[in-house]
């Protein structure tokens, strides 16, 4: 295999690469848009089994093993039903006699990332 046929799989790669870079960052770009145009939710309900998730128009009830992942940044939970789509969950808005403390002990004892 010569030089130039070499610098030219190099080149063919890289275009392939750039491609898919930008084929990628145009994808998470819609879908940001999309998740931004989505009505975020104005109230949560927490117990031991299941979260309430208040929006303007309709409540939403999942149960806790139905996350595709749940993650603590900071004082936020993101409660991710896919890989998609999270609901954001602000600790410092948590109405009294509630705390902050108690809403993390109802969170599953499954492993929950921390950030």
């Amino acid at each position: 295999m010569g030089l130039g046929s070499w610098f030219a799989g190099a080149v063919v790669v890289t275009l392939f690469t750039g491609i898919s870079l930008a084929h990628e960052w145009v994808e998470y770009r819609r879908a940001f848009r999309q998740h931004a145009q989505a009505q975020p939710a104005t109230g949560f309900e927490l117990d031991a089994n299941a979260v309430i998730i208040q929006q303007e128009n309709h409540r939403r009830t999942l149960g806790w093993r139905d996350f595709y992942s749940i993650q603590r940044v900071s004082d936020w939970v993101l409660l991710y039903t896919s890989v998609e789509h999270c609901y954001y969950l602000n600790l410092t808005q948590v109405q009294t006699p509630a705390t902050a403390a108690d809403v993390l002990a109802l969170l599953p004892q499954r492993p929950v990332s921390a950030e």
